[in-house]
């Protein structure tokens, strides 16, 4: 499973947005839920703080794996969302670095936000949560049986943990 830590707050979060936009909340709701970052209820405490922020969140999308472009593409042809992401003006993302990436290849003329970043494969056990056993090269963290929490690992790496809000 990929490890997603955050790389931003909400603070920053809004520096990249204006009320005018018309935004959808995009998450996927595997490895980035099990990161604590994705999932229904942070992307919907999300929605919430923007609203309440005078945000114009038009609509939440929850997508079952982020980085399969298949179901990306799905949103753009189907019925109940094509209009949706037609008169969507931003695209916050809560995706691994691979799932914003093709989440953006995907809905090239609207403007993403990528508020997730991979750091490496983890485990998740409901007793300890997810933690980070084999961290991407570029991290410079060994790799580790024990693993690390995803709050160490945030720590070493100059990242943050858990949900945006």
């Amino acid at each position: 499973m990929i490890v997603v830590l955050r790389s931003m707050d909400y603070e920053q979060l809004k520096e990249h947005i204006v009320e005018a936009d018309r935004i959808i909340l995009w998450s996927c709701n595997d490895c980035t839920k099990y990161s604590n970052l994705g999932g229904r209820e942070n992307l919907e405490a999300l929605a919430k703080a923007l609203e309440k922020d005078g945000y114009n969140v038009i609509h939440q999308e929850i997508i079952g794996v982020g980085c399969q472009p298949p179901l990306i593409r799905l949103r753009t042809k189907h019925p109940a969302t094509k209009e949706i992401f037609e008169e969507a003006t931003v695209l916050i993302v809560l995706a691994c670095t691979d799932g914003f990436l093709k989440t953006q290849r995907v809905f090239k003329k609207m403007r993403t936000i990528q508020v997730g970043e991979s750091v490496g494969l983890g485990v998740y056990s409901k007793a300890e949560g997810m933690r980070l056993v084999i961290p991407l090269e570029e991290t410079g963290l060994p790799p580790s049986i024990e693993g690390y929490t995803l709050e160490e690992a945030a720590e070493k790496l100059g990242k943050k943990a858990g949900p945006i809000v």
